[in-house]
């Protein structure tokens, strides 16, 4: 039987800050996968630093439908089927209306805001692809509201006439009141849009999930950037599902939107990106997951024939897969495994509990202590032993929400599975609209998450910067090392004294030795036994001690 053990006791993880993380095979680079916690970086072959790629194995284990969208584009290499791999998760999210999962006291849709960032020709742009997986679901939606504008359109024959005949009768009574004008209803947003449209198209969307994809960050930046208001506030508002609202002098531009639910697909570089964020200080970025590929400067030969035949032939099958799922959401099919009556239609309101109101993740106790055990260990980790710092906090907190929508997105597309359909060969949901994950899979997406929080503290080490400044004029000769190095360099009993002779062998000044010894105190990994005098606890002295590579595997 698998002990559960504090992931922190089984760290013994190196955070490289640069140089290659690469090893020979065969006289050819072979850049190794991310897996663990923390920080890990390489230079890709312009010399750029970059995070580890994503593990191949959790691809290996995730849902078909996801796995089969990743394998796509398994011969252009791992950092391009990581990025395909994640926006995908976006993708198909955003398809998946009526599905909530909760953290505390809130619910969220499946709404994930990706950031793919890569130098010119790192192969980014195929994200715009994942486009045709969804292609067929917009276009009944667009449809669907054009069939309503014809049906307001004879509506407003229908009450000039009436009002002719009010008239003819000298104003006898109320007058007939016109026809309210339907929202626009659509799965894609525009990637070219003004602010006033794009909260319009969202308005019309109340309750439902959009998608926005765009190529050009800049250009939609300063598009979005007029009198409606800061489109960071719309997204800001969006990954937690509020409400937007905003009232104009004329009447028609004025919108109340409930819930916001908007997924995004963007694609920049590092330079666009840090003008895009600006600061970390509004919360903007750390609700971003964001997403690095390395870059490749390779010129491709164009694929055969019978390749790009092939390409299209599974691309075609997979968005059949993509609609068939979200019609069953839409419309799901009673399964035995659940009780009570089946959820009809496609609900906007969240689930109230129980049957009808919309799908919700429930976790089992067991899955829940594993959930919270990991992501307090996560920030246990980035607080107390990365540079990060306290600023890790938002960051880890967000990336816990979007694990819980990975999760469901997981948990649904499994449905997608033979083992999940009914006799009939149909997509079976439970009848009391409670998705319960697999254990295997939480423990994926855990290894998944610690991947995704990786990209995003390498994203805010990107925009804000490593906290250095004090330090910037030292004349100490020694490299900088992170706090999990310096922890590791100290007795299990020293003093502020020895804390500070240790900090200049890692490159600080006393003053980062005190911060550093406050937040180890403050996550438990020291304890202060008198005035200046300080002893490890258990967790600090377990992550002093450093493991073999085939001991370092995480117990969760």
């Amino acid at each position: 039987m698998k002990k559960n053990v504090d992931i922190l006791q089984e760290l013994g993880r190196d955070l490289p800050r640069g140089g290659a993380r690469a090893r020979g095979s065969r006289g050819k680079p072979h850049v190794k996968a991310y897996y663990g916690m923390g920080l890990k970086t390489y230079t890709d072959a312009l010399g750029n630093e970059v995070p580890l790629p994503l593990s191949y194995g959790i691809i290996q284990r995730a849902p078909k439908l996801l796995r089969d969208v990743a394998e796509l584009w398994r011969a252009q290499g791992m950092n391009v089927v990581a990025q395909q791999f994640t926006a995908a998760h976006a993708v198909i999210g955003a398809v998946l209306d009526g599905c909530f999962v909760r953290q505390q006291e809130n619910l969220y849709m499946l709404n994930l805001q990706v950031m793919i960032v890569g130098g010119a020709g790192s192969g980014k742009s195929r994200v715009a692809l994942l486009d045709r997986l969804v292609e067929p679901i917009d276009r009944e939606l667009r449809l669907g509201y054009r069939r309503r504008m014809d049906d307001y359109h004879r509506d407003l024959l229908r009450h000039a006439a009436a009002l002719q005949e009010w008239k003819k009768n000298s104003g006898c009574g109320d007058p007939p009141l016109p026809p309210d004008e339907p929202l626009p209803r659509s799965l894609m947003l525009a990637d070219a849009t003004t602010q006033a449209a794009l909260v319009r198209w969202l308005a019309g969307n109340d309750g439902h999930l959009s998608l926005m994809r765009h190529d050009e960050l800049s250009t939609l930046k300063n598009a979005l950037e007029d009198r409606c208001g800061g489109f960071g506030d719309v997204l800001k508002k969006a990954f937690d599902n509020g409400k937007h609202e905003k009232q104009l002098r004329t009447a028609d531009e004025g919108y109340y939107i409930r819930r916001v639910g908007l997924a995004t697909v963007f694609s920049t570089t590092p330079g666009v990106l840090k003008d895009f964020i600006g600061s970390y200080e509004d919360g903007l970025a750390s609700r971003i997951i964001g997403h690095f590929t390395a870059s490749e400067p390779t010129f491709d030969p164009d694929p055969s024939h019978e390749a790009i035949a092939a390409f299209e032939a599974r691309m075609e099958g997979l968005k059949e897969r993509v609609e068939e799922l979200w019609r069953a959401v839409a419309s799901p099919q009673p399964s035995p495994e659940g009780k009570g009556a089946s959820i009809k239609g496609n609900p906007v309101s969240p689930p109230s509990g129980g049957a009808g109101g919309g799908l919700l993740l429930v976790l089992s106790p067991d899955q829940q202590a594993r959930f919270t055990r990991h992501f307090r260990s996560l920030m246990e980790f980035y607080v107390a032993l990365d540079d990060l710092g306290e600023e890790a906090v938002p960051i880890i907190r967000r990336r816990a929400v979007d694990a819980r929508r990975i999760l469901m997105i997981w948990s649904l597309c499994r449905r997608t599975e033979d083992l999940y359909r009914d006799s009939a060969g149909r997509i079976a949901l439970p009848a009391d609209g409670l998705i319960r994950p697999t254990d295997d899979d939480l423990r994926t997406v855990l290894e998944y998450a610690d991947y995704l929080v990786c990209q995003s503290v390498f994203m805010h080490r990107l925009v804000a910067g490593t906290a250095q400044a004090e330090d910037a004029k030292t004349d100490e000769p020694a490299p900088r090392r992170n706090p999990l190095e310096h922890l590791r360099l100290l007795p299990d009993v020293f003093n502020r004294d020895d804390a500070n002779t240790a900090g200049k062998l890692c490159g600080v000044q006393n003053r980062s030795t005190g911060r550093r010894i406050v937040k180890w105190i403050g996550q438990g990994f020291i304890r202060e036994t008198t005035d200046g005098e300080y002893e490890k606890t258990a967790k600090g002295r377990a992550c002093g001690r450093r493991k073999n590579d085939t001991l370092q595997k995480t117990i969760i």
